[in-house]
């Protein structure tokens, strides 16, 4: 009987390779019986596949096809691990994405305080969330309650006039994608950089359960 595998050097240079060592632990299964799993017929050939992927980063069809059933998880699960590290397709079909510049970071004036910084994934099932964050500088009350709890509304409508809640979006690519995730940011638009101050002091020292999630402040299911 085969031994469980062991990780070699360098086999754990890329997210995707851990989580691979680490699942098929879990499972009990040698370098061969992952081989099978991955649709192998030529065992040297598959072997050398796995290690290509686990060192080189390089994907091979039969891997991009048969992972997530090898290791016994969901496609949902494998995704976003992959997208951690630079890897390359191989084989006739493989995808050649070119390499895309990341937008250059947005930057918030000293009079401006973010709130909330967060990443919205896209793809299956994730595609209306994506779509929905745009730019928006927020007008609607009942709105900016639902983001920010009516107690810290009330204060700032005490202390600060003219004050206003901006959204900002960053669409950056996927390494490996040819598609986009977003970086959203939420930020209070204040009068002065005093004022900003004073607010910033009083987030450190107050908990208010904000709410930035798309559905949830827009009624969504």
């Amino acid at each position: 009987m085969s031994s469980v595998i062991e990780p070699r050097h360098g086999e754990d240079r890329f997210a995707i390779g851990r989580f691979i060592l680490d699942r098929a632990q879990a499972l009990g299964l040698s370098r061969t019986d992952l081989v099978r799993r991955l649709r192998y017929t030529g065992i040297g050939r598959g072997h050398k596949a796995l290690t290509d992927l686990l060192i080189g980063g390089l994907m091979s069809p039969l891997i991009v096809e048969n992972l997530a059933a090898a290791l016994e998880v969901e496609q949902r699960v494998i995704d976003p691990i992959l997208q951690m590290d630079p890897l390359q397709e191989t084989g006739p079909r493989a995808r050649c994405f070119p390499v895309r510049p990341a937008p250059l970071p947005i930057v918030f004036t000293e009079n401006q305080v973010v709130l909330h910084q967060m990443r919205v994934e896209n793809g299956f099932y994730r595609s209306g969330a994506y779509f929905s964050y745009a730019n928006t500088d927020y007008t609607d009350t009942e709105r900016i309650t639902k983001i920010l709890s009516g107690h810290f509304v009330e204060y700032l409508e005490r202390y600060f006039v003219g004050w206003q809640l901006l959204q900002r979006v960053e669409t950056h690519p996927y390494p490996n994608r040819p598609d986009n995730y977003k970086i959203v940011h939420f930020a209070l638009d204040l009068d002065t950089d005093a004022d900003a101050i004073t607010v910033a002091s009083h987030l450190r020292k107050a908990t208010y359960p904000f709410d930035f999630w798309y559905h949830r402040i827009h009624g969504k299911p």
